[in-house]
């Protein structure tokens, strides 16, 4: 006889006692939070909920000056079907509107979502532009929800850090 003839007998018997062994099924993957529906919800409730944010720029470029700022998303929408957030947005300063139309944005479209005070991201737009002396005092502090695309981005401003981190985190969760 030969080695192969005594060897598969051997390993069939093997490899059928092998298949026969019960194999568990793979564990459940982690609870990846709330699902899109909630998620989408608690967007909608919070950023509908902040009004109107007001707040002076004291700015010293050569040229001081003093700015008063308001800003406010309202009529928030966040659809789960069409997955994006629409609202309208009003901006305006030292009583003139210089914003007020409603704005959209799919989910699919951002690349970053980042959570900053309103003077951390003054001081980079000021560097950007060529500006690094520049530097503005924001009174009272504003934090600022940035959600950024290819070609743009949009914000979100309110007076409380830890709803801006608690929101930019769904935002994140919404759009992964």
């Amino acid at each position: 006889m030969t080695r192969w003839s005594i060897a598969f007998p051997i390993l069939s018997l093997f490899a059928l006692s092998c298949a026969a062994q019960d194999v568990p099924p793979p564990p459940k993957p982690a609870d990846d939070g709330p699902s899109l529906a909630d998620t989408m919800k608690f967007i909608e409730e919070k950023l509908g909920s902040i009004g109107r944010v007001n707040y002076v720029a004291y700015t010293s470029n050569g040229n001081d000056r003093t700015d008063k700022f308001s800003f406010e998303h309202s009529n928030v929408r966040a659809s789960v079907q069409g997955c994006r957030i629409d609202s309208h947005v009003w901006s305006g300063r030292d009583g003139e509107v210089f914003m007020d139309k409603d704005f959209g944005f799919p989910l699919k479209d951002v690349q970053e979502v980042v959570v900053q005070t309103r003077e951390q991201e003054l001081k980079e737009a000021d560097s950007k532009a060529g500006h690094p002396e520049w530097r503005t005092l924001v009174e009272p502090p504003v934090f600022v929800i940035s959600a950024e695309f290819k070609h743009g981005e949009v914000y979100f401003l309110l007076y409380d850090e830890s709803l801006a981190h608690r929101i930019a985190k769904a935002l994140v969760h919404a759009v992964e």
